[in-house]
């Protein structure tokens, strides 16, 4: 909203709108009586006489104002009209031949600048008067926004501004709406009206219309306060009494984010001061409050008054003075562990420490997380005594109480794991591992790391506790498992951590499978052995059609190098894989699983039904090869003599139903059916060409 200074000369006009309003209405009530009653005022000239104006009563009016003003001059007819352009209704009061009394309204939207006084006769002829009456910006507050609960909030009107007379009357302010009281107002020496506000609880935050009233004249503001909701609070962090300059967190709604103050905060009860209040973010505050000793215990109101607007509320209950804090559980804790840790209890807050029984044991870098939960660091050293500790929690500050736990936090001895019940593991394969020792928990975890060579190459599941000397976890190890060695530890819940013990891994063997380029159902494998194998090793080979190697199998062994596996389905597809069985200390592994591959098909022989030569142009129409695809590819050779080995043409990459552009002179023709993996190649019988 725009601003606009008023000037001296536009101030000094202002104070006397009061008395020139008065005039301008004593002289619209009494018109008629007081130009009977003066027999010396001059007469009301013809209709088309031109008016001369020479001055008005008022030189400054305000957007959205309505006022009275007089309007000097010579040669007013009965029935003249005032006008001052647009955006500004002017009603004609009275008229006498010198004077006109004139209701001015202003629209709210009237555009802001100097104005010329037109006096027009009915008789057409008009009198100016330019840049008679100047229209400014409407009236506005310094500041606009009040606060729901506000009590006494104080600003100014920026504009208009107003007498300054001590015999003025303060103009009057109203508000739409309920809720909104003027609790005081002033006009200072400089012009400028100061008010003072109150606002209901539960007042609806909304824009309020504002009408000002003085005198004759009144303004009226469409936007011209706004009620914002008051601040609520929801909580604060609790405290436990002794808490010196501890900060908190106070969250709630509606907090003010001014930029050199922040909301007031305030506590009721006895015994808890406010020492600052900082960073208020909308929904959350931050605050720093001392307890003392003597505090009340329980809930106490909390009182909030934003900074901008002066909205406040108070919210019963929403911060506690605590009693003694209490630790009531904590996980057990290994010999020579250091970790995070949750503590639960009772009446815990941001300024409880905490402290262990017997040496050996620190916690450090305690967080708070709620009244029944704190987060903190457990150093147990590899001295410290096994068994039950005593945990103390204390209200740090003078006066704050403390309460000791017998025995809630538990320090264990390491578990130890003395033997594995498989020596390795094989690439492709899953072996359900048995970690053999003492000491194990329930939810013990088994890992694997610090492999060598490094790498992702196993996958570990859950494991389960079969006993305290016990532990069955199944391991897969992946394709890319090496020849090398991982370690195996044991951890338990509390952190506690076996010795590792060596798990061996060893990679599987390669397997190529092609279709056979030889043989009907037939396929071609290449088997590489696996390193660290047994040199004089014996594998073994399942060939199956379908992936999980169950149905219509051929197993067989075989070493490493290249060969042909026959007795297969012509035309089925295969899965394989090749297993390196367990032997020393190389354990069971397999190849990856490959496939699906062709079993080699003998395709049966195309036949030639027709050849026959036109004009120069062999036509060769044929059947196509049995067994084979859509995609099956056919060779012509067409030659003069039966032996086809005279005057040949030989054409490629013919389909069934081929046209073909073939010598004359040529009589025997033969389709080839192409061999391509997986199938082998077959021709048709020797055709005679017919003319």
């Amino acid at each position: 909203m725009p601003v606009t200074t008023t000037t001296r000369a536009t101030r000094a006009a202002r104070q006397l709108t009061a008395s020139a309003a008065l005039v301008v209405g004593t002289l619209a009530a009494l018109a008629g009586a007081a130009l009977a009653a003066a027999p010396t005022a001059p007469a009301l000239p013809a209709a088309h006489a031109a008016p001369a104006v020479t001055s008005v009563s008022i030189s400054l009016v305000n957007q959205g104002e309505t006022t009275y003003m007089a309007v000097t001059g010579t040669r007013f007819a009965s029935g003249a009209s005032v006008s001052l352009g647009s955006g500004v209704s002017c009603a004609v009061q009275s008229v006498t031949a010198t004077r006109i009394a004139v209701r001015l309204v202003v629209d709210p939207a009237a555009a802001v600048g100097s104005r010329t006084v037109v006096v027009t006769n009915p008789g057409g002829a008009a009198g100016r008067l330019r840049r008679a009456v100047r229209i400014d910006h409407g009236a506005v507050f310094k500041k606009w926004a009040v606060g729901e609960g506000a009590v006494a909030w104080g600003t100014w009107l920026v504009r208009p501004h107003f007498a300054t007379t001590p015999a003025t009357t303060p103009p009057s302010l109203t508000f739409s709406g309920h809720g909104v009281t003027v609790a005081s107002e002033r006009v200072g020496t400089d012009g400028v009206l100061h008010v003072t506000f109150t606002v209901a609880r539960r007042a609806a935050p909304t824009w309020r219309t504002m009408t000002i009233t003085q005198g004759l004249a009144t303004w009226t503001v469409g936007r011209g306060l706004k009620v914002r909701p008051a601040p609520t609070v929801t909580m604060i962090t609790p405290l436990g009494r002794g808490a010196q300059y501890q900060g908190v967190k106070v969250t709630g709604a509606n907090f003010e984010v001014c930029p050199i103050t922040e909301p007031s905060l305030s506590i009721g009860g006895t015994g808890v001061a406010v020492d600052g209040v900082s960073s208020a973010l909308g929904t959350v505050m931050y605050a720093t409050l001392t307890v003392s000793a003597t505090a009340s215990l329980g809930p106490h109101a909390v009182t909030v008054t934003n900074c901008d607007s002066g909205g406040s509320s108070t919210a019963t209950g929403a911060f506690a003075v605590l009693g003694p804090p209490r630790v009531t559980r904590v996980a057990a804790i290994a010999l020579g562990v250091e970790r995070t840790e949750a503590f639960t209890g009772t009446n815990l807050t941001p300024a409880t420490t905490l402290a262990a029984s017997g040496s050996g044991i620190t916690i450090t870098h305690v967080q708070y997380v709620s009244t029944t939960k704190l987060r903190a660091r457990i150093t147990v050293s590899p001295t410290a005594a096994v068994g039950p500790h005593d945990v103390t929690a204390t209200d740090t500050g003078p006066g704050g109480a403390s309460t000791i736990t017998t025995g809630v936090l538990v320090v264990d001895g390491d578990p130890t794991a003395t033997s594995l019940s498989q020596p390795g593991i094989g690439a492709n394969t899953t072996v359900l591992l048995t970690v053999h020792g003492t000491g194990f928990r329930r939810g013990a975890l088994v890992r694997v790391g610090d492999t060598s060579p490094q790498g992702p190459y196993l996958e570990v599941g859950t494991p389960s506790l079969a006993s305290a000397g016990s532990v069955v976890v199944a391991i897969t190890a992946l394709d890319d498992t090496p020849l090398g060695s991982v370690e195996v530890t044991v951890t338990n819940p509390d952190g506690g951590t076996t010795a590792p013990l060596p798990l061996a891994t060893n990679p599987g063997p390669e397997l190529t499978v092609t279709p056979s380029t030889r043989h009907a159902g037939a396929l071609t494998v290449a088997m590489t052995a696996p390193a660290g194998a047994p040199a004089a090793e014996g594998y073994g080979l399942r060939l199956c059609t379908d992936q999980a190697l169950t149905t219509r199998c051929s197993t067989r062994g075989v070493g490493p190098g290249r060969r042909t596996v026959g007795g297969l389905v012509p035309g089925a597809t295969y899965w394989g894989r090749v297993i390196a069985p367990a032997s020393g200390t190389f354990a069971l592994a397999e190849s990856p699983l490959v496939g699906p591959h062709l079993a080699t098909v003998q395709l049966g022989r195309p036949r030639v039904a027709r050849a026959a030569a036109h004009g120069g142009v062999l036509v060769v129409t044929y059947r196509r090869a049995s067994h084979a695809g859509r995609a099956q590819r056919y060779t012509l050779r067409a030659c003069a003599n039966a032996q086809l080995t005279a005057r040949c043409v030989i054409r490629t990459g013919y389909r069934s139903g081929a046209r073909a552009a073939v010598p004359s002179t040529v009589a025997y023709v033969r389709i080839v059916a192409v061999a391509s993996p997986g199938y082998l190649a077959s021709s048709s019988a020797t055709a005679r060409v017919t003319r």
